[in-house]
């Protein structure tokens, strides 16, 4: 049974870091384009959301969730320790801003 949990954390942790890495990947424009037309939603609920408050949110949200799903992965492990989840997801972010800094309007 730990096998199974550990596999399906694993998968979902992958998952979610080909998510992040592909918002990541898209230009500028696109990205845009994106959370403008999910902002006209969420502003239907919280009318006092902006753009930029959004895309933090966005940010910080993809990034809780890789925490919970790498740490629910390794949470077994015989030398289990929060530092090795939280150094996997900050070696993430680092990747994920330094490829932005290769996309067509985009910065880290």
């Amino acid at each position: 049974m730990k096998k199974r949990r550990f596999r399906i954390w694993l998968l979902l942790s992958c998952l979610w870091l080909v998510l992040i890495f592909g918002h990541s990947s898209m230009p500028a424009a696109a990205s845009n384009a994106e959370s403008l037309g999910f902002l006209a939603v969420v502003q239907t609920i919280f009318p006092w959301m902006t753009h930029h408050l959004l895309r933090k949110l966005g940010h910080f949200t993809e990034f809780a969730v890789l925490g919970v799903f790498v740490t629910a992965t390794f949470r077994n492990a015989k030398n289990f320790t929060l530092f090795k989840p939280l150094g996997l997801c900050l070696f993430t972010a680092v990747c994920d801003e330094t490829l932005q800094l290769f996309i067509a309007g985009r910065s880290g």
